[in-house]
C-alpha cells in the first residue's frame, strides 16, 4: 500500500480523499454493475469483499487518462509484457488479483467517488477498524503535504505492524483542542502542537500488533527526544559525565547523551553553570526543544524510528501515537462508553473521556470533514 501511495505521489497525483474499507456484497455488485456480464464477475464480487479496500481520490491534470496509463492492462500478465513499469505488472497477478481498479471515464469517476464518499453526507461504506488490540496513528499534516505518506505506511509495514483502518481526514481547531486535551498546561508546545494537527489533512490508522501501544510508540520514538534517554533524565550532568567512564555496560548511550547536551550547552557557554547547580538533564528541557537539538539527538540515539526519520522538530514530528497501553482502543473505538467503562480514579479520566468522544467519530462519522474543505 505505502509504496502504490508513493507511485501515485510522484506522478503528480494529489491524494485528497482516503480511507480503508470493507465493501458488502451489496456494495460491490453497486461497483461493478457494469460487469454483470463478465464471466468472471461472481469470482470479481468474491474476491472484492474478501478484505479490506483502500478508496482514494486523486486529483491531477486529465487525472482518469493519466491513471489508466500509470495502472497498465487490466490483465497484470500482458501488463508485465507491454507495461513493465505500470502499477498492474508490478503489484498485480492475474486479470482479477490486478492491484487496482481505475475509472474508464470522468463521468464513471464521479459515479464512483459518490458510492465511496458520497457528497450527501452519508458514510459510505464501512470502515474496516478492528477495535481489538489496536493503537492510533496519526501521520500528521506536514508530512502529508511533504509526501511522506506512502513513505511513513511502507515503513510501518515493513516493521511488521499491520494497518486495520485509515481515513484522510481535515480536522476543526476545536477537535484536536479536545483531543490534546490532556496535554494543556504540561505541554508548553500545546498551542502549536494544536495549530499543526488541524493546519491540513491528516491520516489516522489502526494498528494491529500484540501489545501494540508500546511496540508501535517505541517504533514512533519520542515526541521529545529528551525522553529517547529516560534512564538519564533525572541525573545530575555532573553524574552523567562520571557513568561514560566508571559503567562500562552505559558507556555508549551514556556518552552520546553528553556529547550531544556539551554541543548544546557548550553554544551558550553555560555548562560548567549547569553542572555547579547539579542541573539534571531532564531540567535542559529547554535545551532539548531547540530544533537542533531535537533533530540530532532522534537520529543519533535512535536512527530508526519514525520520528527521527520523517520528523523535523517537536511540533512537526511526522506521527502522532498513542501514549497510554490503555488509550490504544480509547482512541479508535466507537464501543467503550465514554463515562461509565473507564475507571474512575484515574487521574485522566475526564481527560481520556474527552478524547474518546474526539477520536471514535474518526471511525463513525464525517463530524470531523474527513475531506478537504
Amino acid at each position: 500500500m505505502g509504496e502504490l501511495i508513493d507511485i501515485i505521489i510522484n506522478a503528480g497525483f494529489t491524494v485528497t480523499k482516503a480511507k480503508m474499507m470493507a465493501l458488502s456484497r451489496k456494495e460491490a455488485i453497486d461497483f461493478y454493475v457494469d460487469h454483470q456480464s463478465k464471466p468472471f464477475y461472481n469470482e470479481l464480487l468474491q474476491f472484492v469483499t474478501s478484505g479490506p479496500i483502500v478508496a482514494m481520490e486523486i486529483l491531477g491534470d486529465d487525472a482518469v487518462s493519466k491513471w489508466k496509463t500509470l495502472l497498465g492492462p487490466a490483465n497484470s500478465a500482458v501488463a508485465r509484457t507491454d507495461a513493465p513499469d505500470s502499477i498492474r505488472a508490478n503489484f498485480g497477478h492475474d486479470g482479477l488479483r490486478n492491484a487496482a481498479h481505475g475509472p474508464d471515464s470522468v463521468a464513471s469517476a464521479a459515479q464512483e467517488l459518490e458510492l465511496f464518499f458520497p457528497s450527501s453526507g452519508g458514510h459510505g461504506p464501512v470502515n474496516s477498524a478492528k477495535f481489538t488490540n489496536c493503537t492510533c496513528c496519526i501521520i500528521k499534516p506536514h508530512a502529508v503535504n511533504e509526501g511522506l505518506t506512502g513513505k511513513i505506511i511502507k515503513a510501518i509495514i515493513s516493521e511488521g505492524f499491520q494497518i486495520s483502518a485509515l481515513q484522510m481526514f481535515n480536522l476543526e481547531r476545536a477537535n484536536v483542542e479536545e483531543f490534546y486535551e490532556i496535554y494543556k498546561g504540561v505541554v508548553t508546545e500545546y498551542l502549536e502542537m494544536v495549530t499543526e494537527l488541524c493546519s491540513g489533512p491528516c491520516i489516522a490508522m489502526e494498528i494491529i500488533q500484540p501489545e501494540p501501544p508500546k511496540a508501535f510508540r517505541d517504533f514512533c520514538g519520542p515526541s521529545d527526544p529528551s525522553s529517547q534517554h529516560q534512564c538519564f533524565c533525572c541525573l545530575p550532568l555532573a553524574v552523567l559525565h562520571m557513568l561514560c567512564s566508571e559503567l562500562p555496560g552505559m558507556h555508549l548511550e551514556a556518552a552520546s547523551c553528553l556529547c550531544l547536551i556539551l554541543k548544546c550547552a557548550g553554544k551558550l557557554g553555560i555548562f560548567g553553570t549547569s553542572i555547579a547547580w547539579n542541573t539534571s538533564v531532564l531540567n535542559f528541557h529547554t535545551f532539548l526543544c531547540m530544533e537542533e537539538w531535537l533533530g540530532e539527538i532522534a537520529r543519533h540515539l535512535r536512527p530508526g524510528t519514525l520520528r527521527a526519520v520523517f520528523g523535523k522538530n517537536k511540533i512537526q514530528n511526522a506521527v502522532h501515537c498513542t501514549d497510554l497501553p490503555e488509550d490504544g482502543l480509547l482512541e479508535v473505538s466507537p464501543s467503550i462508553a465514554p463515562e461509565t467503562s473507564l475507571p474512575a480514579n484515574s487521574c485522566t479520566h475526564f481527560c481520556r473521556c474527552k478524547r474518546y468522544s474526539t477520536f471514535s467519530r474518526f471511525w463513525t462519522t464525517n463530524s470531523l470533514h474527513p475531506h478537504p474543505k
